[in-house]
């Protein structure tokens, strides 16, 4: 039961944010706009389900409606709020954040999706950015150098031809996530941010506007599900990132 709702599949419950952790939760799309579609539907508001009704693909249509319902769904199973009156408006750069109602959490959060996988980050008093990226062959040689460092590109070209795109798509997808936890998306220059590994991870070497890159940041890179990978970015040193049980998909 959440806030109401008879939600009898248990893949459904949601884990809320405790102090210094990041939940991240990741679902198939279309197996759960399958099995789960009409019940999330209902919880959104009118604007998004006239977004949901204009898009052409039934894939991004899935992907988009169990996004907005699973955030609905984590939002309320941490704040005493229906999953339908949560409103939510867009920052200074564009990355959506709670508008109302007004609650004593400072909940944050963030999403991405992608062909096969739709994630959500879910935190408290710090900022979170999440991107999930679907591995598929690509001209690494060719957009290095409009997403690398050079460091970063350099480091690359030492690497065996076969490990290449996968530590291309592990830097793309960190980047992706850094970007979005701070808010400017795109707009920031991903050749002036640099990613090393830090042991089993990724430390932030430098970025714009950045004065103690190392030590202000959480992340985590890894695969998923196979064939894609994912990236979290936490503006907090020390913090864990806790996946709260996860969806059945459809590999």
């Amino acid at each position: 039961m959440i806030m109401g709702l008879n939600w009898n599949t248990s893949y459904l419950e949601v884990l809320p944010p405790q102090p210094d952790t990041v939940v991240l939760r990741l679902a198939d799309p279309e197996t759960v706009a399958a099995t789960e579609g009409e019940r999330l539907e209902r919880l959104l508001s009118a604007e998004e389900r006239d977004r949901l009704r204009g898009f052409r693909s039934e894939a991004a249509a899935a992907q988009f409606l169990v996004a907005r319902g699973l955030l609905r769904l984590a939002l309320s199973a941490s704040a005493p709020v229906e999953p339908t009156d949560w409103r939510f408006e867009a920052g200074p750069h564009g990355k959506p954040r709670v508008a109302a109602p007004s609650i004593a959490r400072d909940l944050r959060f963030n999403l991405s999706h992608t062909r096969g996988l739709v994630a959500l980050a879910l935190c408290e008093g710090f900022e979170v950015g999440v991107d999930v990226e679907e591995v598929r062959p690509l001209d690494v040689a060719e957009l290095a150098p409009l997403a690398l460092a050079p460091e970063e590109r350099s480091a690359l070209e030492r690497l065996a031809p076969a490990e290449r795109t996968e530590r291309f798509y592990a830097l793309w997808t960190l980047k992706e996530a850094y970007a979005k936890a701070r808010g400017f998306g795109l707009s920031l220059p991903f050749p002036e941010i640099a990613f090393e590994p830090d042991g089993d991870g990724w430390r932030l070497a430098r970025a714009p506007q950045e004065a103690s890159p190392a030590t202000s940041w959480t992340f985590l890179a890894t695969r998923q599900t196979g064939r894609h990978r994912l990236a979290v970015a936490a503006r907090a040193p020390g913090v864990a990132i806790v996946t709260a049980g996860a969806l059945p998909r459809a590999d």
